[in-house]
Parts: C-alpha cells; structure tokens; sequence
C-alpha cells in the first residue's frame, strides 16, 4: 500500500492524526490534498514549528505548542481544520505532552498532518497517530498472529532479526494497535494493562537496551492476550 492509499485508508478508519516518517515534506504534501479536497480555508491551517526551522537542535517550546493547541481547539470557519507539524523529533518532553492532551481527544473535523526524522518521539504521540513511513511498510496488527503462534525459541530467532533490522519499533507499533483495536471492543482491563507494558517496552526500545530481551520480555507479557 503507498502513502496515498494509506493516507485514504486513514481517514476512513476515522484517524485525526497521521505521522509520516522520512521527511518534513510528507505532512505539507498530504495536508495539501485534504486541503484541496475539502476546500478548506487558509485561516484553519496552523503550523508548530521551532524558533529555527533550519536548526534540527531548536526544541519546540511548550508555549508554542500551547498557542497551537489554543488555535486548533477555536470553531472552524471552513469545513475543518489542518495542523501541521513538520518537525515532531523537536518537541521536547514539556511541549509533547501538551501536544498528546488534543491528540487523545481531538475536535470534530480536526486533523493533525505529523512529520518525524525517526521514530525516537513520544510513543504516546506515535499510538495515537496513523503511522506513514516512507521506508518501510507498517502493518495495523492483522499479521500479528503469526509472530505469537511461535514458540519462545521461535520467536527469539524472528525477534533477532527484527532487532538487527531495526524494526523492533515496527512490530510494536503493530502490537499497539491490535491491543487498542481489543480494549474499544471489550473495555476490559487486561488489555488496558498490556497496552500499558507496550508503551513502557516501546520507551525502552528509544535507549541503549538490548531490542531482542525487550520483545521477548512482551511476548512472555502479553501472549495469552493477542
């Protein structure tokens, strides 16, 4: 599936937010098409962006992001409004976590247009958005299964692999969506619990840490629940 079609995909899954990773230039390209689409006006449209764009090391302040917040939340004078952040690497813990508020509870007809480098960002932003790398295809969590039906020898030769290619993010972004997909089902705690293990898991895997002990760590956790 490419971009466009996962962009599509996306909003008839009723997401609010999509996270494209690779570019900054992937949320303005995508914005512009919604934007077309809808015919939106120029006055819903609203940036965050650090003092310096040009400066990968500027960090988003969280005032900024508090003013952006503000302005999204205001009524639309169009059909809906587009907020672009072209540089989420930027948003520092503070700013982040404003950021996550509206995310987890956007408007009506609100829609956040995300860029990162990388996936090293807050995992919580990273769950509540619909992921777009340019890099690499990620899944929503229907081939999940597979992966738990294996044994633990198995799943620690697959979970090696994974790790070597740098794609212990990916099969968690898939696991994430698949428990938040089981939790609006059923409201039952259990999966609200292995989400929480997911989450804590996905921040370790943003350090130095051994990526293959942290996938067997949430295989052994959350097996009996996919």
């Amino acid at each position: 599936m490419d971009i466009i079609e996962k962009f599509k995909t996306g909003l008839a899954d009723n997401f609010h937010a999509f996270l494209f990773v690779g570019s900054s230039q992937m949320s303005d390209k995508l914005a512009e098409i919604l934007i077309s689409h809808y015919g939106i006006e120029k006055m819903d449209i609203f940036r965050l962006e650090s003092d310096d764009p040009e400066d990968d090391k500027t960090q988003i302040k969280a005032e900024a992001a508090k003013i952006f917040v503000q302005k999204m939340s205001q009524s639309a004078f169009g059909p809906a409004k587009i907020g672009i952040i072209p540089q989420t690497d930027q948003l520092n813990p503070a700013s982040g976590n404003v950021l996550l508020k509206m995310l987890e509870e956007p408007p009506a007809d609100t829609y956040f247009f995300i860029s990162a480098k990388t996936l090293a960002i807050l995992p919580t932003i990273v769950s509540r958005c619909r992921l777009i790398s340019e890099n690499t295809s990620i899944g929503d969590g229907s081939d999940l299964v597979e992966y738990f039906q294996k044994d633990f020898y198995q799943f620690s030769l697959q979970a090696d692999i994974l790790a070597k290619d740098g794609r212990s993010k990916e099969l968690m972004l898939q696991i994430t969506r698949h428990f938040e997909k089981k939790m609006l089902l059923s409201k039952s705690e259990k999966y609200a619990d292995a989400l929480r293990e997911i989450f804590a898991a996905t921040e370790k895997l943003s350090t130095n840490a051994n990526q293959r002990l942290i996938l067997e760590n949430v295989y052994l956790k959350i097996r009996d629940l996919v």
